[in-house]
């Protein structure tokens, strides 16, 4: 008796485990709310999500997405109220809809040529700046012996590529 109590108790704890580890799947309404309420916060701009580099995904991507496919970008689109997801692969755009609701899923080539056509609606751009202090972020950008986060590298890329975009620290929403 005691042999099936411990069984049990062993097969939930690995269970809880493995879901803790894969990091849960939630239903693509769940992603579609969560999106829908950063939209409703940024209605004078769009939001730009950078997915991690490695093969762990970047937490804020997978709590707007569920995706953990690497080198990905999503675009929130406050003013329309659309999300756009850019893949390295997007063979199986089908089931990246499915998972996520995003319809619009789009190789990343093509991210540069999108932002380029925001230019015409919105100045802003809201990005997560990184884990270092807001204070840090401006000096930066202007000191090549500091070193700065990815996300801050990839936002002097886009000011060096679209110089009218302003950009607005997505973790003080």
């Amino acid at each position: 008796m005691q042999k099936r109590f411990s069984l049990g108790v062993l097969i939930i704890i690995l269970l809880g485990f493995s879901t803790l580890s894969s990091g849960g799947t939630f239903d693509k309404a769940e992603y579609k709310t969560r999106r829908a309420k950063l939209m409703n916060s940024i209605t004078d701009g769009i939001a730009i999500i950078l997915g991690s580099e490695g093969r762990k995904q970047n937490s804020n991507f997978i709590y707007f997405t569920g995706v953990e496919e690497p080198n990905a970008i999503l675009i929130i689109d406050g003013m329309k109220k659309e999300s756009i997801l850019f893949l390295s692969s997007v063979e199986s755009k089908e089931k990246v809809t499915e998972m996520t609701g995003i319809e619009r899923v789009m190789p990343i080539s093509r991210a540069s040529r999108l932002l380029s056509s925001y230019q015409a609606q919105t100045d802003v751009i809201y990005a997560l700046f990184g884990p270092i202090s807001r204070t840090d972020a401006s000096i930066g950008l202007l000191n090549p012996g500091i070193r700065i986060t990815r996300e801050l590298n990839f936002i002097k890329l886009i000011r060096e590529m679209f110089p009218s975009f302003r950009f607005k620290d997505l973790a003080l929403l």
